[in-house]
């Protein structure tokens, strides 16, 4: 099973934890960083600059196998639309690289969700 962690700055999500040693998270398999609130933290408009350093930031230190894209749908629309909360990584995260942006935003969701489908299938064959 995996674990996420949001990136966020109230000091209940990761982003303090992540700023201090992100690098641990690499550590741990099934421990994943993922992107739906960063926006919501900050007093600013779209492009959202500080939400673009932070996960640029996290990229740096953890890697894209260890991020994921996410929105929070629909809590986050309340901050921007959807094709911001997507062009926010696929865009505006100009020091990440395309491979890396198709693995945040499509391989590393993809992997995960079906690699839990897959055990939760084993867990219940196992109990019939």
């Amino acid at each position: 099973y995996a674990i996420w962690e949001q990136i966020s700055a109230s000091g209940q999500g990761c982003q303090v934890e992540i700023m201090k040693n992100p690098s641990d998270r690499k550590e741990y398999e099934n421990v994943y960083i993922d992107t739906s609130t960063v926006p919501d933290y900050y007093e600013e408009e779209y492009p959202w600059k500080t939400s673009v350093n932070i996960i640029e930031e996290c990229y740096r230190k953890v890697g894209a196998d260890k991020m994921m894209w996410a929105s929070d749908y629909p809590g986050m629309l309340k901050k921007g639309t959807l094709n911001q909360l997507i062009r926010l990584v696929t865009e505006e995260c100009k020091n990440i690289p395309e491979s890396a942006k198709e693995k945040i935003m499509q391989k590393m969701p993809e992997g995960v969700f079906l690699k839990a489908v897959f055990k939760i299938d084993m867990v219940l064959q196992a109990a019939e």
